[in-house]
């Protein structure tokens, strides 16, 4: 048996299309699909409020008819991204795609005239640090690199930002300043935010998952079976004798037994299957996959062993055993019986190696 590591949250989603436009929110789904919403009204308003200052501020002359179509279009885009948000709200990748080329290139485009649309260019900030906060830190350097690309071509080819070279590199160095920033500070509150949410799935005592990570976990072993017709073995997992030692010898020696049990079942699983305190000394393994009958009895027969093997903890003796109930769970009995009615069987067949005599296990009918 290979040391397992248990894993209290899923793998994420992999793929060129979800490392460049990823749609999984940085803290939680339903923050995506509010953000999504948010940006899309935010959007709207902002546009509305630049139009009104850009048509001030050109005074309405002809050689800015380029700034007058793109904010014409501009109002367009952004009407037609809220209807698509109300229309379809899941995050969309060619929704963000688009919104992240469209704000960066435009506001580079309409900066491209010089004179009263020069200071466009701080919008690469706001645009940069938006896509960031809500979207995720993977944004801002695709937004900031995009921003900056515009810029470039600006200086190579405008006549303003030609005679302004000075003002368009100091604006490059700052988006690129903001972007290496932004991106540090959104990935450590990201990573203390997994942080957390992983510890709110963890057992505090022993360090394996907790109930609620192996409903969850369950839950998704139960459709791969389904959809893979991949066989899964779920075990429970009770102690014998251990209210006595709790009784005996104290809570503290109970801590340190439950501590140790569970670090002896990992090492004797494999990094496929799972191991979960479920509350008190009971534990859940879920072996997945599993061949036939036999290869989960005797991963059973080894758990049983190598709790009973244990003898002393520190300087205190200790005599404890295990009985294991065990479920066998292929593609119909997924489909037909329900994750909670899988672990009841597998309790009642728990109890009932309890009733044979215990440190041992015994299979569900």
């Amino acid at each position: 048996m290979e040391a397992t590591a248990p894993r209290l949250s899923p793998p994420p989603s992999g793929g060129f299309l979800d490392k460049l436009v990823p749609l999984s929110h940085w803290l939680d789904a339903g923050v995506a699909k509010r953000d999504e919403q948010h940006n899309a009204y935010a959007r709207l308003a902002w546009t509305v409020i630049v139009c009104i200052w850009a048509l001030v501020a050109s005074g309405l002359q002809p050689k800015y008819l380029g700034v007058y179509g793109c904010i014409a279009f501009a109002l367009l885009f952004s009407l037609a991204y809220l209807w698509t948000v109300f229309r379809w709200p899941a995050p969309s990748r060619p929704r963000r795609a688009a919104a992240l080329l469209y704000d960066n290139l435009a506001i580079s485009y309409v900066a491209s005239f010089g004179g009263p649309f020069a200071p466009f260019v701080w919008f690469h900030f706001w645009t940069t640090v938006a896509f960031g906060l809500r979207f995720g830190p993977a944004y801002v350097p695709r937004a900031a690199s995009v921003a900056i690309a515009g810029l470039l071509w600006n200086l190579m080819f405008s006549a303003y930002w030609q005679a302004h070279r000075a003002f368009g590199f100091s604006v490059v160095l700052g988006l690129l300043g903001i972007a290496a920033t932004s991106w540090v500070a959104f990935r450590d509150i990201a990573a203390a935010h997994a942080h957390t949410a992983n510890r709110a799935r963890q057992d505090a005592l022993t360090g394996v998952p907790n109930r609620q990570c192996f409903t969850e976990h369950f839950s998704q072993a139960l459709a791969r079976t389904q959809r893979t017709g991949r066989a899964l073995a779920l075990l429970l997992l009770d102690l014998d004798g251990f209210k006595a030692v709790n009784d005996a010898l104290g809570h503290a020696a109970g801590d340190a037994l439950l501590q140790e049990i569970a670090s002896r079942l990992g090492r004797r699983l494999r990094r496929s299957d799972m191991l979960a305190r479920m509350g008190g000394d009971e534990f859940a393994i879920l072996l997945e996959p599993v061949g036939e009958r036999v290869d989960a009895a005797s991963v059973a027969e080894e758990l049983v062993r190598a709790v009973a093997g244990l003898e002393a903890i520190g300087e205190a003796s200790m005599s404890v055993g295990a009985s294991i109930g065990i479920v066998l769970v292929d593609a119909a009995s997924a489909r037909s019986a329900g994750a909670d009615e899988l672990v009841k069987r597998a309790d009642r067949a728990m109890y009932e190696a309890k009733r044979a005599g215990k440190g041992r296990y015994a299979f569900a009918d």
